[in-house]
């Protein structure tokens, strides 16, 4: 029988308060001090059942500061998979429109409003993708925290994508429709120092959206946030939200990284289960980090990133700004252990 270990994020982990946001940048903060750096995560969901999953990051970690790397993967609806990496060193990857725009090797973020894109065009790895989204010239806060250290920003929240795919072995390129979410990070300490779990949901149904993330952090330090937003406008949000996560062993890892079976936000207003089902990619990121941060970062961490397709459901209640909701649908989850558990 596999052991199940229920985790409840309430009075054992202390919160960590949010200092209020009025506005978003989404442009690189370019930090200074050694283990300084910031990273925007990309998760796109295509009809057909095809995903794309993406990290921009700047670091100063390793030889160098501002290293620039741009690594993800390609899942194609078979579930066959098509990897990206390349890192360059502060003179030879590209950064403007106020930080908005980074551009390493064959990879391109670009976050200029109205209109966003993402652009991989790579022979060397055979991959084609290139993406347009909506894009703000200030995103309203969406699960933004600020800390002494640093902050972390929902930048899009299931916001409709369209582009043009191709991976090595098409015939021919593939129209592409479907939503992605953006979220930017950054903190003048190490992510290894700041993070221990990561679990991060979302979900669409209609036009309801909502984004949910549960971290642990070394020390017992805790953080949760889900926001709910209807046509655009955000109708619920809360920090202080209580997570309780239903997890059991990972398969082929010694029961070092529990593997989230059910994730339960709730408070007296929201009621949100979230279930992880099909497991669509799990990685060691640093098999797919270039050397030579693959050597120096698995000094200090041994990490382990997964994404799921999920079965959610959310209960809200009424208030003076809506209705009582009560919805349901499908999402994705992305779990993150920067170290054994």
């Amino acid at each position: 029988m596999v052991a199940v270990a229920v985790v409840a994020l309430t009075a054992t982990a202390r919160a960590v308060e949010p200092t209020p946001v009025a506005s978003v940048d989404p442009g690189a903060r370019m930090l200074e001090g050694s283990s300084a750096g910031e990273y925007w995560d990309v998760s796109a969901t295509f009809t057909g059942g095809a995903r794309f999953f993406a990290r921009y990051w700047v670091t100063n970690e390793g030889p160098g500061t501002h290293t620039g790397v741009a690594m993800g993967s390609f899942v194609g609806a078979d579930g066959s998979v098509a990897n990206f990496q390349y890192a360059r060193d502060r003179g030879s990857w590209l950064l403007g429109a106020g930080g908005r725009y980074v551009q390493i090797a064959s990879a391109v973020l670009d976050l200029r409003e109205p209109s966003g894109r993402i652009e991989i065009d790579t022979d060397k790895y055979g991959l084609k993708i290139y993406l347009r989204f909506n894009m703000e010239r200030a995103p309203r806060p969406l699960c933004a925290r600020r800390t002494s250290a640093g902050g972390f920003d929902v930048l899009r929240l299931a916001e409709e994508v369209e582009g043009i795919l191709w991976v090595k072995g098409m015939t021919l390129p593939l129209a592409a429709k479907g939503s992605i979410d953006i979220t930017h990070g950054w903190s003048s300490r190490s992510e290894i120092d700041e993070v221990h779990r990561r679990i991060d949901a979302s979900g669409r149904d209609g036009d309801h959206s909502f984004f949910a993330a549960s971290v642990a952090a070394p020390g017992n330090e805790g953080s949760r946030c889900v926001v709910v937003v209807r046509g655009g406008e955000t109708i619920y949000e809360s920090n202080t939200v209580k997570a309780e996560i239903d997890a059991a062993p990972l398969g082929g890892t010694e029961g070092n990284y529990p593997a989230p079976a059910t994730v339960r936000f709730h408070d007296e207003q929201l009621a949100l289960e979230v279930t992880l089902q099909r497991q669509l990619l799990r990685i060691n990121p640093l098999d797919i980090v270039p050397q030579p941060f693959r050597t120096l970062l698995g000094l200090r961490s041994r990490p382990r990133r997964s994404w799921s397709e999920s079965a959610w459901k959310l209960r809200l209640g009424a208030a003076a700004e809506r209705a009582e909701l009560d919805q349901r649908g499908a999402g994705s989850v992305a779990v993150t252990y920067t170290n054994p558990w």
